[in-house]
């Protein structure tokens, strides 16, 4: 959400299961390290690599 105290959107990220169920929502997000801190909470979720 953008507001005039804050000119920028929140990025948030969804973790969806393959049910459809939401997992998580990660509210932390830092562009630097997103690739790493998802591969990161996808295995503490149990979510399989794909081959």
């Amino acid at each position: 959400m953008v507001t005039a105290t804050r000119p920028v959107a929140y990025r948030w990220t969804f973790y969806i299961g393959p049910d459809g169920k939401l997992l998580y929502v990660d509210k932390a997000v830092s562009t630097a390290t997103a690739g790493a801190d998802i591969a990161k909470r996808l295995a503490e979720l149990g979510v399989k690599k794909r081959g």
